[in-house]
Parts: structure tokens; sequence; C-alpha cells
């Protein structure tokens, strides 16, 4: 077995040992932060929020980086095809395969981008840190809970968020590079 197939079941088996029936309820409703049901309606919510501002640009940023990430999501996993690990029992079901982590991936575009767009609002660091460290937490605990629930591989979830990552600060960088934005 590879190396990082070798860290992939060490860390789930690890994980496994952490599992109690008290914390299965809270990760299910943790890892919904990632389904495309409960994005879309956070994205929505930040949409009519951006379209009422008058920030054109920043709803189609959303936009676009929700809806890209979930269609990179859906390539990918088409593409590389990898089965689901069966180190641990599923705590959910799922059907479709492993990588990336969909839920981490869209989780990390919608809170990254909401990020950014709010922190255009802040006017000190502070307040800028505190919503990074927020979103930050908010992935990671997406990403955990997928482990959690046996359902993805580390290299899964930590996949699922650089990419997820990576397309959000592309888009950024197209969408409120100085060159665009002046001001």
């Amino acid at each position: 077995m590879k190396l990082i197939g070798r860290l992939d079941e060490s860390i789930l088996t690890f994980i496994g040992r952490l599992r109690h029936a008290v914390l299965n309820g809270p990760m299910v409703d943790i890892t919904a932060l990632g389904s495309v049901t409960v994005a879309v309606l956070i994205g929505l919510t930040g949409l009519i929020v951006l379209w009422l501002a008058r920030d054109r640009r920043g709803a189609a940023f959303l936009l676009l980086s929700m809806a890209g990430s979930g269609v990179w999501s859906t390539l990918i996993k088409l593409l590389v095809r990898r089965e689901r690990p069966a180190v641990l029992p599923h705590l959910v079901e799922v059907t479709d395969f492993s990588y990336p982590s969909g839920h981490t991936m869209l989780s990390t575009a919608t809170f990254l981008s909401l990020t950014l767009l709010a922190s255009r609002h802040m006017p000190g660091r502070r307040a800028r840190l505190m919503l990074f460290l927020t979103a930050s937490l908010l992935i990671a605990l997406v990403g955990f809970s997928r482990l959690y629930l046996g359902v993805h591989y580390p290299s899964d979830v930590l996949s699922g968020m650089l990419l997820g990552a990576a397309w959000t600060f592309g888009l950024a960088a197209a969408f409120f590079s100085v060159r665009n934005n002046p001001s």
C-alpha cells in the first residue's frame, strides 16, 4: 500500500477510536454545513444581501465560486472514481465517489467567499482576522465531520479544502484585483 493510503487509513482508524454515540448527531449536523442544500440556502441569503446592497460583482463572485466548486467537484469525482473508504462503518449514506470531498470543497468555497466579501467592509485587521478564523473553523469542522462519519479519506478532505480555496482565491483575483477595482 502506498504511503498516502497507509496514512489515510491510520488517521481514519485513530478518528474511529474518538467516536461516541453522543457525537454522532452533532457530526451529522456539522457535515450538513457542506451539503448542497444548506450551502445553497446560505449562498442564497448572501446573494440577496449583495443584490440589495447593489454589489453585483460580489453577487456574481459568490454565485460563480459556489457553482464552480460544485461543478469541479463533480467532474473530478467522475474522472478519479475513488471508492469510499471501508476502514470505518459509514454513519451516513453516501452514493457517489470519494475524491475529492464535495462537502469540504463546497463549504470551503462558500465560507471563504463570504469571508472575502465581508472582509471588504471591515476596517480593521482584527475584524478580518476573526472572519477568516471563523470561516477556517467551520471548514475544518465540516472536513473533520466527513472523516468522523467514515465517508472520506483524509486526503479527500484535504484536497477538497485546497481545491475549494484555489478556485475561490483564483476567482477573487479575477473579480477584485487592483486592475479591476481601482478604489
